[in-house]
């Protein structure tokens, strides 16, 4: 290891080959482990082989952010790519950022989150920037940028539905947001993070 912290080699089963002195940033999308990967172990070393590749997964994203390139959504104990949140935290956490949210009902041991069946709009948190349509005005956008911060993630997907009122009530946070939906700004907003 050298000074600049640790390196990075993987060869790819196409011939590529990754190395850490040429990767600019890393945008982390990972959820699990393939399937195919555990497919081939025996079935009683099946947790262990898990739990190597997490090991091996995390330590390569923690070595490049030593190396100071940037890791958006580094990875955290409990998931490869950042924090998991459960419906009650994340409503939880929408309160707390200014966003309208449904009370909560417990029935047969169950949560009911009471929201809306579906999203009648979908806010796009990347960085600063806050893609959503111009109809849900100021207030909302910037209540989403403070879920997203006060969630510790760098991108996150926020939908909304509408209460009997037509207000904007909060349905649901997406930590692996659909980047698609809003096309070359959401591009342009993700290189900004990277520093690009």
């Amino acid at each position: 290891m050298d000074v600049s912290g640790p390196s990075l080699e993987v060869r790819l089963a196409d011939g590529r080959v990754l190395e850490s002195r040429r990767i600019g940033g890393v945008l982390n999308r990972l959820i699990g482990i393939p399937d195919d990967y555990l497919s081939r172990a025996e079935e009683a070393d099946r947790d262990y082989v898990e739990q190597e590749w997490r090991a091996l997964l995390v330590s390569a994203l923690l070595g490049l952010s030593r190396r100071a390139i940037p890791v958006v959504e580094p990875p955290h104990p409990y998931a490869l790519s950042g924090r998991w949140r459960s419906p009650v935290e994340w409503s939880l956490l929408a309160a707390r950022a200014g966003l309208a949210v449904r009370p909560w009902e417990w029935r047969d041991g169950l949560p009911d989150p009471g929201g809306p069946d579906r999203s009648s709009a979908s806010v796009l948190v990347i960085g600063d920037r806050v893609l959503a349509d111009g109809r849900l005005g100021a207030e909302i956008p910037a209540a989403c940028r403070r879920l997203a911060a006060l969630a510790g993630r760098a991108t996150l997907q926020v939908e909304l539905g509408t209460d009997e009122a037509g207000t904007a009530v909060f349905a649901g946070a997406g930590a692996l947001p659909d980047f698609r939906s809003r096309g070359e700004a959401a591009v342009e907003a993700l290189a900004a993070v990277l520093g690009r």
